[in-house]
């Protein structure tokens, strides 16, 4: 019985706080944080079996408030008849059609934070009113507003951007808006809650307060905080599935089972009511089941329909069927609810008539006893079943669970793609594409089924088939950056298409503005394509997003050093010479940082070459004699010869004494002088062709050799 000295609670202040108010949260959601150090399959398993005690028995309540008497079916016929036979039809057309589907899906995931704003707002106002506090219209409203502004903040994070989830219809909203919109909101959050506050703070004390301050801060940790961490960059965009479906979801419906519980409670009070909360909660579970669980399985079974597809219609039309259920009968503006949950004196019958249903699965007589039963016993086995199914599907990589599974329920795509992923080696990649096709028949719109199999169809080297595969995908998914890379590089490869592989790597970069790929084949392409100017943005943005990368995941220092020099290359044939420099000179210092002699070598010479075509003789020459010192270091006798010869050539333009270039040549051709090939050729040939030209004599030279050498690694500019 409630407690007369303190009329302000429900059941008493520990309880009303902790699950009424949602003082909870932070640590439910902490728990829940996908960026703890959490095992989230226990979490999943923990949030599933929840939903059994909780999640489910929730709807059951306003199922068993609207149905449970005739004056109520009748006093809310278009809820419990019309709307409801309206959604069973909606339910029957989404399994056939996917479009209907994720409108549907997307109206409950939008919907869902609204109903648990609600449900908020009206937990503050009714422990206002029990506190007797006297609330103006005015301030109402500004509370009001406070509780809108907290969920309008997560619906632009929503909506923003485009969905890259078949199911989730996203309005698009611009990020500049979307962000612009959730800070105004912020602000408003806490301009109107600390106006409404202030002024109840004024005429009540600090414990009168304190469940309506409780119930704010619930939705603060609800709303406002995620938005103000995603604002901050501390997370990312809020994902609706995860945000909507998961520890909020728990946390709500507990809170509606405590005060459900509470009404029904009062609701039966009177002295001949044989109304026990034990056989009140149990009712809740079971109905509970009957909701979500048989459901999905009979279709699945009947129809061999994809389990998954099939549970996600069933909780987005119950969830939707209970948003305006709730609307309608929870209003403490009713004066039975008004008189119940307000400690109005008012006192009403609970002997209402029972419907016929109700009445019959109530009645006392040994048939309906032992139905009863038999129904309990079958929907807990179902329930049981259920959940070890979800359990075993969750063990990716499991081969005994996920066959478990399997067996349990053969029509559930995503177990069959997992399974298939566990049996996954070299030896049978053919039956791992059998596989998941077998998956995708189940259910094309997954997305993980569609890009693993692309994949897959890549790594066997079926490469007609993967083109053919993303042709057919956007009709089922969008393409992510990686799908929209590996089309771009099926359709140059395949069809020899640039301007259509061109714009499926355009696309992965506004999809993925931080991924490295698309950058260096659009780079790539219009370099091949002579297409300079275009090039240039994309490979400088490349070299800007490897440095933005942790070091384990950048980019090899050689692909990095490449990169610089094509960008000075671009810039030569753009005609900007000091660009290309800067550029050459960048790719000397990455060298010079990765300690890879042969590497910094190869740098220094291209640097040297630059200067060269730019004839500065006298940047030219020190760079090609910093190579050729490193080359004596590597022992590379060829890369040495090539770099001897080009040397001589360098200080035959820059009119070098003619025994230094004898020198660099007679030094080349000692370095292959067993290992005889074109490069050895070329460099005879050069030395033949200068002996004639000049009439030296080389005899003594050679003699000298290591003397000239020296002279010729410091020779002066």
């Amino acid at each position: 019985m409630e407690n007369t000295k303190e009329p302000l609670w429900i059941y008493r202040p520990t309880i009303d706080l902790l699950i009424g108010c949602g003082a909870w949260s932070l640590p439910l959601l902490l728990l829940a944080n996908p960026f703890g150090n959490f095992d989230l399959q226990t979490l999943a398993i923990i949030f599933y079996a929840l939903s059994l005690v909780c999640n489910y028995p929730h709807y059951m309540a306003t199922i068993y408030r609207a149905y449970g008497t005739k004056a109520d079916f009748t006093k809310y016929r278009f809820f419990t008849l019309h709307l409801t036979a309206l959604l069973i039809l909606l339910g029957i057309f989404a399994h056939t059609s996917h479009k209907l589907l994720a409108i549907i899906f997307t109206v409950y995931l939008t919907w869902s934070p609204w109903h648990y704003m609600g449900q908020n707002f009206g937990l503050f106002m009714m422990f206002s009113r029990r506190a007797n506090l006297n609330i103006s219209n005015f301030d109402r409203t500004a509370i009001y507003l406070a509780f809108i502004a907290s969920y309008l903040m997560l619906f632009f994070s929503f909506h923003t951007g485009d969905s890259q989830d078949p199911y989730i219809l996203s309005l698009g909203i611009p990020p500049v808006i979307g962000r612009s919109a959730q800070i105004t909101f912020l602000v408003m959050f806490f301009l109107t809650a600390g106006y409404g506050l202030f002024n109840l703070l004024r005429q009540a004390s600090l414990k009168l307060m304190i469940a309506p301050l409780v119930v704010l801060s619930t939705e603060f940790f609800w709303f406002v905080l995620p938005t103000i961490l995603q604002l901050t960059n501390a997370i990312g965009s809020v994902p609706q599935v995860r945000y909507s479906t998961g520890v909020l979801a728990i946390m709500h419906s507990a809170q509606y089972l405590w005060i459900t519980s509470y009404y029904a409670k009062k609701e039966n009070s009177t002295a001949d009511s044989n109304w026990r909360l034990l056989p009140y909660l149990l009712t809740l579970i079971i109905g509970g089941i009957v909701l979500f669980v048989p459901g999905p399985w009979l279709v699945s079974y009947i129809f061999s329909y994809d389990f998954t597809t099939s549970f996600l219609i069933f909780t987005a039309l119950i969830n939707i069927h209970h948003f305006l259920l709730d609307g309608a009968i929870w209003k403490l503006r009713d004066s039975k609810i008004s008189a119940l949950l307000l400690n109005s004196q008012e006192n009403f019958s609970a002997l209402a008539e029972k419907t016929f249903w109700l009445a019959k699965l109530t009645s006392k007589n040994l048939a309906a006893r032992s139905f009863r039963i038999v129904i309990i016993v079958l929907l807990l086995l179902l329930a049981g079943v259920d959940q070890t199914r979800f359990y075993f599907a969750l063990k990716e990589g499991n081969l005994t669970f996920l066959s478990y599974a399997e067996k349990l329920n053969p029509n559930d795509a995503t177990v069959k793609t997992r399974l298939a992923l566990a049996k996954a080696n070299p030896d049978n990649i053919i039956e791992t594409i059998e596989n998941l096709k077998s998956a995708l028949k189940l259910n094309p719109y997954d997305p993980e089924i569609q890009h693993r199999l692309a994949q897959m169809l890549i790594e066997n080297q079926q490469f007609e088939e993967a083109y053919t595969h993303y042709q057919k995908m956007p009709s089922y998914v969008p393409l992510d950056a990686n799908a929209l890379i590996n089309f771009g590089i099926l359709t140059m490869q395949l069809k020899n298409n640039v301007s259509e592989a061109i714009s499926y790597w355009q696309q992965a970069t506004r999809l993925a503005p931080k991924e490295l790929n698309p950058h260096i084949y659009l780079a790539d392409t219009y370099f091949q394509q002579k297409e300079y100017l275009k090039a240039i943005p994309h490979y400088e943005s490349f070299l800007l997003l490897a440095s933005e990368q942790p070091l384990e995941l950048r980019p090899s220092p050689k692909q990095l050093v490449l990169i610089a020099l094509k960008i000075a290359e671009c810039y030569t044939q753009t005609q900007l010479p000091e660009r290309a420099l800067k550029y050459c000179q960048q790719a000397v210092k990455i060298a010079e940082n990765s300690k890879d002699l042969t590497l910094n070598s190869f740098a220094l010479i291209k640097l040297g070459e630059m200067y060269l075509a730019f004839e500065n003789l006298e940047q030219a020459i020190p760079n090609y004699q910093k190579a050729l010192k490193l080359d004596e270091i590597v022992k590379d006798n060829k890369l040495s010869a090539v770099d001897w010869f080009n040397y001589a050539n360098l200080l035959a333009k820059a009119n070098a004494s003619e025994i230094m270039i004898m020198a660099s040549l007679l030094k080349a051709e000692s370095l292959l002088k067993d290992s005889p090939g074109p490069e050895l050729d070329e460099i005879l040939k050069a030395k033949e062709v200068f002996i004639k030209s000049t009439g030296m004599e080389t005899s003594k030279m050679e003699r000298d050799l290591d003397k000239l050498v020296e002279k010729a690694l410091n020779l002066q500019p």
